[in-house]
């Protein structure tokens, strides 16, 4: 018996798209997509390859869900390095340098204070330098901005005062501190408020080495025996008594008397040959100290403290406390000595954006998040021209640190905000849906700084530093939202500037950093704070410092247009912002009397106000002789007969 013939397949690709082949339902095969996946919002794909498995669907899926990794430019003009005649400094990443290098309108912003800057340093006598008081010379120009307001009892003088006095102090002889009052007073504060946030020494041992330090100067006064590292107690001491001291009487005279005498016994020590581990951690305390300080800190950008923590960290793997301890070796000191330095480490790497002294990581119970920080480090400071915008803050969200501290919890919580606004700023460079993140990282601000000036954690010496460098940070990126914002909100934002500069040197004068900065933000907010602010730092540009605006694009031939068709280019090249900028929150800004921040340099800003709005105008020659006939000091020609004089008519005809 014949079989039967075989039937004929067709062999015509299916044309449906893979999401209605997976559900075997009917595809209208509309494209770009069909329309049952346009009912559900799902992505539609179509296949010619009719053996392709339909599970192939869950990869478009997987990325549909997780997004195209998005690469952004955090140093469109490479990270510079810095010099003055006293130091060389590297401009890292999250620096206030970085921060207006990378965005184009706080480039112009930064060129048109450089300009008013200058116009202010060329105004006050010469001469009277020298009565100035016994200031660094950076300071000494813009105290003088401040002296036409001859108040003594003026704030801004108070500090200014201060400064000087601290700098030309003696360094007091070495001294043993008394007895009773350590034990009754300072001590008790270091065990509850210091020890849990910098957990270096046992207790017990602490207490017994103390005692043993004191009771050997009370029976032969005189000499430090190093044999038993006297000197090394000697400058713990200092430093308990200064905790207590900058809590509570931070303008006391004796904290930088002690601060002067550990630096003495410092220096006498071999800290470049060898080191001890007791001494390692007295090292550890003396870099958490000087970051509460208001007189020996990290300064303005954070990297005073480099050489001791490189010092540390380098001493750390001299003496075996490294990453080791956690397969061989059982020491519970050595640990928590070398948590305490790594914590270090990964901090002052992230508010800065630098690379860390130590590259590598381990899984640990005490560290679990070190290997997400230096993760973080590793796509941002690897490659600044290619940072890996969507793992950078995933990384961040994963970070976790519900079962530290509070203090320590806290912390965290600020430098992670912190760190996603500045990468989101470093977005809305490229884009402006980067404005919806920027805000939102700054409502999160807004609401710890108000939650420290109601309730702050102590030591309240250690929580405003954190909050002092990140309201230093928002201050420096607020321009550029100011400047991007094209509606009826940018007012708001200005008052919110306002609000956290009046916050910002009122709260924290007495850092030297936030004083020196007070000039410079005095102008920057008066530039901003104007209706026509981009378009009157543009002007200023083109007539005095034209070599910026062609830098960013906007070439001579372009400068020579009239004002209105400079912004017209500006505006062209840079996007802006449509969108509405609303913030959710509001800054909760105390009245403070006297106000430093409205109180100084307004005579200055005023000159330079009719100085450069006279010059940013474009004037034609009869405008330009009546303002030097009316700025002329008549009495200088004393004497003459007026009859001499030109007359006006004269000159025009």
């Amino acid at each position: 018996m014949s079989s039967p013939p075989l039937v004929k397949k067709r062999h015509r690709p299916t044309l449906v798209c893979l999401n209605c082949r997976r559900r075997k339902t009917k595809c209208d095969r509309g494209k770009p997509s069909c329309g049952n996946c346009v009912k559900l919002g799902e992505n539609c794909v179509y296949s010619e390859n009719v053996e392709e498995p339909i599970f192939k669907k869950a990869k478009y899926e997987y990325i549909s869900y997780f997004g195209i990794p998005e690469y952004i430019n955090m140093a469109p003009k490479g990270l510079k390095i810095f010099s003055k005649r006293s130091a060389t400094w590297f401009n890292a990443l999250f620096s206030d340098a970085a921060i207006g290098d990378r965005d184009p309108y706080l480039r112009i912003t930064n060129a048109v204070i450089d300009v008013l800057q200058k116009t202010a340093r060329g105004s006050f006598d010469r001469n009277e330098r020298d009565k100035v008081m016994k200031l660094p010379n950076s300071l000494k120009a813009i105290t003088m901005f401040n002296r036409s307001e001859k108040s003594e009892d003026q704030l801004y003088h108070q500090i200014a005062t201060e400064f000087s006095t601290l700098r030309s102090a003696e360094r007091m002889e070495t001294y043993i501190p008394n007895q009773y009052e350590f034990w009754s007073k300072y001590y008790p504060y270091y065990v509850d408020k210091i020890h849990p946030l910098i957990s270096v020494f046992d207790l017990a041992e602490l207490k017994n080495l103390l005692e043993k330090f004191f009771q050997r100067h009370t029976d032969n006064p005189g000499k430090l025996n190093d044999k038993v590292h006297e000197s090394t107690l000697l400058m713990l001491t200092y430093l308990i008594m200064n905790f207590f001291l900058i809590e509570f009487d931070p303008h006391n005279t004796l904290i930088q008397d002690h601060i002067n005498i550990i630096k003495h016994w410092l220096l006498n020590t071999k800290l470049f040959q060898k080191t001890t581990l007791l001494q390692l951690r007295v090292w550890l305390i003396l870099r958490f100290h000087n970051w509460c300080s208001y007189h020996d800190n990290d300064g303005s950008r954070l990297n005073a403290n480099d050489g001791l923590m490189g010092l540390i960290m380098g001493h750390c793997i001299s003496t075996g406390v490294t990453w080791q301890l956690w397969t061989n070796i059982d020491s519970d000191e050595c640990k928590s000595t070398w948590i305490n330095a790594i914590q270090w480490d990964r901090k002052l790497a992230v508010l800065n954006g630098n690379d860390t002294f130590n590259g590598r990581s381990m899984r640990v119970p005490e560290l679990p998040n070190d290997h997400l920080i230096l993760k973080f480090l590793k796509c941002c400071v690897d490659d600044p021209t290619h940072v890996n915008y969507t793992l950078a803050i995933d990384t961040l969200n994963k970070l976790n640190f519900e079962d530290k501290n509070p203090m320590v919890k806290w912390e965290w919580k600020v430098i992670v905000a912190l760190a996603k606004l500045q990468i989101n700023h470093g977005r809305l460079n490229h884009s402006n849906e980067g404005m919806a993140a920027v805000l939102t990282s700054l409502d999160e601000l807004i609401t710890i700084w108000n939650e420290h000036f109601v309730r702050p954690l102590s030591p309240v010496s250690y929580s405003s530093r954190m909050v002092e460098i990140s309201m230093n940070k928002v201050l420096v990126i607020l321009p550029a939202i100011i400047l991007r914002a094209r509606n009826s909100c940018k007012q708001k934002i200005v008052q919110l500037m306002d609000e956290i500069s009046t916050t910002y040197f009122n709260e924290f004068p007495y850092f030297y950093h936030v004083f020196k900065r007070l000039f410079k933000y005095k102008l920057t907010f008066n530039l901003i704070g104007r209706e026509d602010s981009l378009g009157h730092m543009l002007t200023i540009l083109k007539n005095e410092k034209h070599d910026v605006l062609d830098k960013l694009g906007i070439t001579r031939k372009d400068v020579e247009l009239p004002d209105d068709d400079v912004i017209k280019i500006w505006n062209a090249r840079f996007s802006l912002t449509e969108n509405d900028v609303n913030l959710k929150v509001e800054m909760m800004c105390k009245n403070y009397e006297p106000n430093l921040f409205s109180s100084s340099y307004q005579h200055a800003l005023e000159k330079l106000e009719e100085t450069h709005s006279a010059k940013a105008e474009t004037i034609d020659v009869t405008q330009f002789l009546q303002q030097v006939f009316d700025s002329t000091d008549f009495d200088l020609f004393y004497g003459m007969d007026v009859a001499d004089f030109p007359k006006m008519d004269n000159l025009l005809s």
